[in-house]
């Protein structure tokens, strides 16, 4: 059983939506190792007169969980391999 955990991220960028995902996964990875994706589950944008200024997205980094003999789910051990 893979477990993983999740990490909710916000970024914003002047560039572009790609550039404000890079940001939230450069910030993530400064403290947590081993990110292995991002779900980006919202993306948004201002405007000003009629041009987009900033980008913003709203996701998920995705981190496997470290498991110990003592991790339990229903009071079952959980297998780590």
């Amino acid at each position: 059983m893979t477990m993983l955990k999740v990490i909710e991220v916000l970024a914003e960028s002047d560039k572009s939506w790609e550039d404000a995902a890079q940001q939230a996964v450069s910030k993530t990875v400064k403290t947590v190792h081993n990110v292995k994706s991002i779900y980006i589950e919202n993306f948004e944008a201002t405007v000003d007169n009629g041009k987009l200024k900033k980008f913003r997205v709203n996701g998920q980094d995705l981190v496997p969980a470290r498991l110990t003999a003592r991790h339990r789910v229903s009071g079952k051990p959980i297998s780590t391999s």
